[in-house]
């Protein structure tokens, strides 16, 4: 029997059997579309997660805040405020650094301030790190470079950070696209000062000059800050604490 033959044969047991065959058929189908579909959600559910984790940041970075202030009292079965509450000062960051398998120890400072451009400012989230920690930290720059240790008046912005026109009102801001602003080309400043660039600007403030070294993504935690060292931050904050009183 040649293969011609067997193949005929075949075919015409299938159509003898032919309710049989197409049962078979539908359930190599079903099967095949079944399994495609279950890898399918389980590729999408694994990316989503992962988008999950990047978003949260770097797992191994700890955020370490004083303890104390409040303890459980078993009198009153209640918790009550501590007359003692640890603090984290310089020794405690030394001695954060001396422990086995830490990478880099940084203290950090936040504020509100604003950025300027020439004629346009942005304002933004500012955090003070000490700038060779920035990449052990987690912070991810997406142009340009990260913070070292070098660093004095550099800054890293976020993506998501957007310039305006101060002289505009806030309707034809809203109305209007940004504009384009190079930051890690353009002379930028740092201010206090939310007037800046209309009539009502405080002429003796004057914004710091900074140099923007990298940007980070748009996305992401980290969108709308602006990364520069712990020291120069201090400094501004001493400054805005001197013109209000």
């Amino acid at each position: 029997m040649n293969k011609r033959d067997m193949i005929d044969m075949a075919l015409r047991n299938l159509w003898k059997r032919r309710l049989r065959t197409a049962l078979t058929v539908l359930g190599v189908v079903i099967g095949t579309a079944s399994i495609v579909v279950m890898v399918s959600i389980g590729i999408g559910m694994n990316k989503g997660f992962a988008s999950q984790l990047e978003n949260w940041g770097s797992l191994q970075v700890i955020d370490v805040y004083p303890s104390g202030g409040m303890e459980y009292d078993k009198e009153t079965d209640s918790m009550k405020q501590t007359k003692k509450q640890d603090e984290l000062n310089a020794k405690a960051v030394e001695n954060f650094r001396q422990m086995e398998h830490v990478q880099a120890v940084s203290p950090v400072l936040e504020d509100y301030l604003y950025l300027t451009a020439g004629k346009y400012m942005a304002d933004a989230s500012f955090i003070g790190i000490e700038p060779g920690a920035m990449t052990a930290l987690g912070y991810q720059v997406e142009d340009g470079r990260a913070l070292s240790e070098e660093d004095s008046k550099a800054i890293v912005i976020g993506g998501g950070v957007e310039f305006y026109n101060p002289k505009l009102s806030w309707e034809m801001r809203n109305a209007s696209e940004p504009p384009q602003v190079d930051v890690l080309n353009e002379k930028l400043g740092v201010t206090w000062d939310w007037s800046y660039g209309t009539r009502d600007a405080d002429k003796t403030i004057k914004p710091v000059k900074v140099d923007a070294v990298g940007k980070m993504s748009a996305d992401g935690n980290n969108g709308w800050t602006v990364i520069m060292p712990i020291r120069e931050l201090e400094k501004i904050q001493k400054e805005m604490q001197a013109w209000e009183q």
